[in-house]
C-alpha cells in the first residue's frame, strides 16, 4: 500500500467521524432549544378552563357542564354579591344543572371549615365555603352553609337558591337579597 492509499483511508475515517460529530451536535442543540421553547411557552399559558379570570372544573357530568372553582370574585379576591336580577345576567347554574350536579357528584361536608366539596366521577372536585348574604343594609351570616343563586325558577318575587340547610339542597329567597354567585359553562 502506498502513501496515497494510506492517506485516502485515513481521510475517509476522519470525514465520517467529523460528519457524525457534527450531526450529533446539531441534533442535541436542536433538542435542547425545542425543549426550552416548550417550557417557556407553557409558563405563560393559561389553563384551558380559565375564562375571564374564572377557573372552571370538569366534574365528569353527563351534560359536560363545568363548574367554577370558587364564587365570583373581584380583582382583589373579594367575593361579589348580587341581587337576582344582576346575577341572572351571568352564567349562573339552572335548577336542572344543579340537580345534575347533586345527582352525579359526592358531597363531602367539612363542618369545622364551613366547606362543602363536590367530588366528581372523574376525581376532580370543587370546594365552596359557607357564605353570608345581604338584606337591606346588614349582612346575615351563614358561614355554615353554601348559598348561591340558581337561574330560571321563580315564585313571585322569590327565586330558587342552592341552600344546604334543606333536604333537597334548594331554598327560596327574596330576589332583592344579595347572594354570592357560582358560574357554569358548557
Amino acid at each position: 500500500m502506498n502513501i496515497k492509499d494510506k492517506a485516502k483511508e485515513y481521510a475517509e475515517g476522519k470525514a465520517i467521524n467529523a460528519l457524525t460529530a457534527a450531526i450529533e451536535s446539531a441534533y442535541a442543540e436542536g433538542y435542547n432549544a425545542g425543549f426550552n421553547d416548550g417550557v417557556a411557552s407553557k409558563e405563560g399559558e393559561k389553563p384551558d378552563d380559565l375564562d375571564d379570570g374564572v377557573e372552571y372544573v370538569d366534574l365528569g357530568l353527563p351534560s359536560g357542564t363545568k363548574w367554577a372553582a370558587d364564587y365570583l370574585k373581584d380583582k382583589d379576591g373579594n367575593k361579589l354579591y348580587f341581587p337576582y336580577c344582576e346575577a341572572a345576567k351571568l352564567d349562573i347554574p339552572t335548577k336542572e344543572q344543579y340537580e345534575e350536579l347533586l345527582k352525579f357528584v359526592k358531597l363531602v361536608y367539612h363542618p369545622t371549615k364551613s366547606i362543602v366539596s363536590f367530588l366528581g366521577v372523574n376525581g376532580n372536585s370543587v370546594n365552596y365555603h359557607g357564605s353570608d348574604y345581604k338584606e337591606v343594609d346588614f349582612w346575615r351570616s351563614n358561614d355554615d352553609k353554601v348559598l348561591f343563586w340558581l337561574g330560571g325558577e321563580q315564585e313571585g318575587n322569590n327565586r330558587i337558591t342552592a341552600d344546604f340547610h334543606y333536604k333537597d339542597k334548594m331554598g327560596i329567597m327574596f330576589m332583592g337579597c344579595k347572594l354570592p354567585v357560582i358560574l357554569v359553562k358548557q
